[in-house]
């Protein structure tokens, strides 16, 4: 395979666009470039890492960027969310696959919430006109990937009180009132 003498010990797949409207307002060349790369692109990676880790038998690991998004419901970002959830739901069953039938290899996912990036100028929206609180910085998602690197795990939340937040104190928000806030929110931003 051409792979073989291509893929390193680590792999990071980071892409993805998103698209910040209602589903219904997306238009269908926007929502095919969005599955086109959140979706088939992961597909593509982790296929090739897949078909290689059981044929290498050396120790690799692949990382694959999800979203709270993807772990979440996300109204005002329905397609976004939908292949995110595709990002974490690959990762977790080839994870128990390779677990079986190519233990040396690994898969990780990390589930950052927003991040200060140009992602909302990339999703056809202006930049904020002030800062908003809880959006991490590029440097703190770079530090869960290396720990990831060194500590597998699944679904992982950047940042002490995302994590907390996301695991103790949203379930205890009815899910109702929650996702129409979420939706209100994204509206009118």
């Amino acid at each position: 395979s051409v792979y073989r003498t291509l893929l390193p010990a680590l792999t990071i797949h980071s892409a993805g666009i998103g698209i910040m409207q209602p589903f219904y307002e997306s238009s269908f060349d926007a929502d095919r470039r969005l599955i086109k790369l959140n979706v088939e692109a992961t597909y593509a990676i982790t296929k090739v890492f897949a078909v290689e880790a059981v044929n290498r038998q050396v120790p690799q690991h692949l990382i694959l960027l999800s979203s709270l998004a993807g772990i979440s419901s996300t109204p005002g970002m329905a397609l976004y969310s939908a292949s995110k959830h595709f990002v974490s739901g690959l990762a977790k069953s080839v994870h128990a696959e390779l677990a079986v039938d190519a233990p040396w290899a690994r898969v990780s996912s990390l589930a950052p919430p927003p991040v200060r990036t140009q992602f909302r100028q990339h999703s056809g929206r202006l930049a904020r006109s002030k800062r908003i609180r809880g959006v991490l910085e590029v440097d703190v998602v770079v530090r869960e990937l290396l720990m990831l690197h060194r500590r597998p795990q699944l679904d992982r939340i950047p940042g002490r009180l995302h994590r907390w937040v996301f695991t103790y104190l949203r379930p205890l928000i009815p899910s109702r009132l929650l996702l129409r806030r979420v939706y209100l929110s994204a509206k009118s931003d």
